[in-house]
């Protein structure tokens, strides 16, 4: 368990656990959302303010094809990633 981490009957405990074909090995790791990369993006003014958490990427936890992080929207922002899509050099989680 990571230091600081309070898990209890009201609080309990989130996994997303990942995995992906590759080609080359990395070992298994473990990213609390203070180990995530904070990425601020976006306006009020345009509705798509943001926060995205990078945790599986280049200067992260290490993966020859997957990127993985998430999404936080502030409050009055309407934007999504809709439709879905692809990307044509890595697998987008």
């Amino acid at each position: 368990m990571t230091a600081g981490l309070k898990v209890s009957a009201g609080t309990p405990a989130a996994f997303y656990l990942v995995s992906y074909p590759a080609h080359a090995a990395h070992p298994t790791n473990q990213a609390t959302r203070a180990d995530a990369n904070r990425v601020e993006l976006g306006t009020k003014d345009e509705c798509n303010e943001r926060t995205i958490f990078q945790y599986v990427h280049e200067n992260g936890i290490k993966s020859c094809q997957l990127v993985l992080g998430f999404t936080e929207f502030q409050p009055g922002s309407i934007w999504n990633t809709m439709p879905c899509h692809t990307h044509d050099r890595r697998s987008e989680v």
